[in-house]
């Protein structure tokens, strides 16, 4: 049971600091001209940063294995590469939309948990990922917005969800093997490698880099970097989450954030007047989240 408590705990830190994130991230791509791809590089940037002073801190020997640091390597490759789909449809669609088509990785990660790893699936978990997919789709198929959604946000993110799941699979087995502060540190740093490399075949990829410090107000430049060191926290924790449990249930748990970016939204909207979302009601939110908090519910405590 102790062990079990911070399971859930790590896991809902996890999710609210990336809600949080989310939503901050999504009004400086509306309020500004700054393309997705260059969110994408400067926040790996920080986060590699981020990674890097934790394992000083905590003095953890990151060259302890080279064979499970190749597996990592490989994940921080494909985390960075599903940072440029993610992005462009959180750049394109509502912030809302997003994150809850993103969570479809509840129901892609704990099929691939069960055939690759051997986890199992209770009935209950299926009821809670069933309502889920209810929430993601009650604001998915909307008549004026569905092409949007499919051309901008679902095919991107289908293509992220493809390639953080088989991140999540290669990082649980790594995690059996060593610590998460060594796995964080890898994913990260290999992430913005992979998207130095990227990037590094473009012309344009340091006027891109530039339009972040030179273009983005000086107010804005510092939210999103604090934005970016609270997403390193969500990965951190998410990391910690993983090696806790298994990851058929760690991955719903982790990825229940919809439940806060649809919080921080209201929150926003009651401070300022805005909605971020604009293309979808508050009522719309509020019933998607209900159904999305009673699936995360039961997978989290009728499942462990």
């Amino acid at each position: 049971m102790y062990m079990y408590n911070y399971f859930i705990f790590f896991g809902l830190i996890s999710s609210l600091f990336y809600g949080m994130s989310i939503v901050i991230k999504k009004k400086i791509l509306t309020d500004t001209n700054i393309s997705s791809y260059s969110f994408s590089f400067v926040e790996t940037f920080v986060s590699a940063i981020f990674g890097g002073l934790i394992v000083i801190i905590f003095n953890v020997n990151i060259f302890s294995d080279v064979y499970l640091t190749s597996i990592l390597i490989l994940c921080g490759f494909l985390y960075g590469v599903s940072l440029i789909f993610y992005y462009y449809a959180l750049e394109k669609d509502d912030a809302t939309r997003v994150s809850q088509l993103c969570s479809l990785e509840v129901v892609i990660v704990p099929i691939a948990a069960i055939i690759i790893l051997q986890e199992s699936l209770r009935v209950e978990s299926v009821v809670g990922i069933c309502l889920i997919i209810s929430a993601i789709l009650l604001l998915s198929l909307d008549k004026n917005t569905i092409f949007n959604t499919v051309k901008f946000a679902f095919i991107p993110i289908f293509i992220a969800l493809i390639l953080w799941t088989i991140e999540d699979i290669l990082m649980k087995y790594t995690l059996d093997f060593v610590g998460f502060l060594f796995v964080y540190f890898w994913v990260r740093f290999s992430s913005f490698i992979s998207l130095s490399i990227i990037f590094g075949s473009k012309r344009n990829t340091r006027n891109e880099v530039k339009k972040v410090y030179y273009k983005l107000p000086k107010k804005n430049l510092y939210i999103f970097l604090t934005a970016s060191i609270i997403s390193s926290f969500g990965l951190l924790f998410a990391v910690i989450t993983y090696s806790l449990g298994p990851l058929s249930i760690a991955s719903p748990l982790v990825s229940s954030y919809p439940i806060f970016v649809a919080l921080f939204i209201y929150i926003n909207y009651l401070y300022t007047g805005e909605n971020i979302d604009k293309n979808i009601s508050f009522y719309k939110q509020f019933t998607s989240s209900i159904l999305f908090i009673s699936g995360i519910i039961i997978i989290q405590y009728f499942t462990i």
